[in-house]
């Protein structure tokens, strides 16, 4: 009988074969909706900005949706290519829906924000509410 030579790389393979098998099957949503933009949120002034990577997504096909104090980002990325298109070796750039909704830490003007996108940046400002702005209160420091 001859001796089996145990290669432990093709059982971590195997590992990470089954584990990526997994994670795909639990998180993916039922609405088919996998990618998760970067958001940043931010105070400038007396507004609140969002800004959401969107590279290579036409900003035509992005929804923004705001209430008082939510902030929804949903859209697709569309691309039809096939790893058995000529050429192709590797795809691993995502396509398909996307959807962030994001709290606001104040309550916004929803009517008042605005919306532009450059260099594969969505740029949100959104007003604060009258009712946040009164809120605030600065203080002067005592020596």
């Amino acid at each position: 009988m001859r001796p089996t030579t145990w290669n432990p790389f093709s059982e971590i393979k195997t590992l990470r074969d089954q584990m990526n098998k997994f994670l795909d099957e639990t998180f993916h949503s039922p609405e088919g909706i996998e990618l998760q933009p970067s958001v940043d949120i931010f105070e400038e002034g007396e507004e609140i900005v969002a800004k959401v990577n969107i590279p290579g997504i036409d900003p035509e096909k992005v929804e923004i949706m705001i209430s008082e104090d939510t902030l929804i980002v949903q859209g697709e990325v569309t691309e039809e290519r096939q790893m058995d298109e000529e050429g192709y070796h590797k795809l691993e750039r995502q396509t398909g829906r996307f959807k962030r909704t994001i709290s606001l830490p104040f309550k916004v003007e929803r009517e008042a924000a605005s919306a532009s996108a450059e260099h594969g940046v969505l740029e949100i400002r959104m007003p604060k509410s009258e009712e946040e702005i009164e809120k605030i209160t600065r203080l002067e420091i005592n020596d």
